[in-house]
């Protein structure tokens, strides 16, 4: 009498979680949908329902497809998108369209954040949107990947429900083209390139790639520079420390705004306080170390 009692309490506790992630699912892929026109709208209808069974004969469906438009490129300056359904399959989180139900295969065990960011979109009335940005960590290389659905947030806290992937409420900033500095032992700036720089959740990204951790970061600052055509520009200077216990300096060349604006969001996420310099550096504050 007991066990049918415990199987009876462990039935209800399932439906309990299962139950309220349905409802959020359904109210997701509502919101979208119902701004549709009709024909578009049973034909979205009709694509999920055939993407979800095939996803059925495949294993567990913990999020049935929703629809998504998956940004191959996001950081592309003309980004093309392909049109189908996002969700969790298994241990994958998966996108497909019905013709290829498993286009995007990525393993949750790499998931490390999900976030929202605005990205560029000439194809759109505005030119821009806001996109639900995952991000993947997986052979030492750090990827993102955009995808436009009907409420990012909403299905950002859903894949968080079901996999425990953290959602960083803060949008991520960038992309954006700037030039880099390192600093020498001396304090002096030293330009190093150029590159595309993308602020992640808990990392600083130069052209795709890893820079800066916030765990190694000790420092922020920014300071007045001149940029191309004698144009006026903020160096955003961060202090860090390196794996022999040394500190290095790693400078940012920006437009003043950006530069304040990821100041700041730096600063709130790693709790360290920045410092903004209006005029030339002085001699005590010139060395990172």
């Amino acid at each position: 009498m007991n066990a049918g009692a415990n199987d009876w309490l462990d039935q209800l506790c399932c439906m309990a979680i299962v139950i309220p992630l349905f409802f959020v699912a359904t109210t997701v892929v509502n919101k979208w949908i119902q701004q549709l026109q009709p024909v578009r709208r049973n034909s979205l209808l009709q694509n999920m329902g055939s993407l979800k069974r095939a996803w059925l004969t495949m294993g567990d469906v913990r999020i049935a497809p929703v629809p998504a438009y998956y940004y191959a490129a996001p950081h592309d300056s003309r980004p093309k998108s392909v049109l189908g359904g996002i969700g969790i399959l298994d241990n994958w989180l998966v996108f497909g369209v019905a013709n290829h139900p498993m286009m995007l295969r990525l393993p949750l065990s790499a998931l490390r954040w999900a976030s929202c960011a605005v990205l560029k979109d000439l194809s759109l009335e505005d030119g821009t949107t806001t996109a639900l940005m995952l991000h993947i960590e997986r052979d030492g290389r750090w990827q993102i990947y955009a995808f436009r659905v009907p409420a990012p947030l909403d299905l950002a806290n859903l894949i968080y429900e079901v996999a425990g992937i953290p959602t960083l409420r803060e949008f991520d900033l960038g992309p954006a083209e700037v030039v880099v500095f390192r600093q020498d032992i001396y304090g002096r700036w030293e330009k190093s390139g150029h590159g595309t720089a993308y602020l992640a959740p808990d990392r600083l990204l130069i052209d795709g790639r890893t820079t800066l951790h916030f765990a190694d970061l000790r420092g922020i600052a920014v300071s007045a520079a001149l940029g191309v055509h004698q144009v006026p520009n903020a160096l955003l200077r961060l202090s860090y420390r390196r794996e022999d216990g040394s500190l290095g300096g790693l400078g940012i060349q920006m437009s003043r705004l950006d530069a304040g604006r990821w100041a700041g969001a730096i600063s709130r996420r790693t709790s360290i306080p920045m410092q903004v310099y209006e005029g030339r550096k002085g001699k005590a504050e010139k060395q990172a170390s």
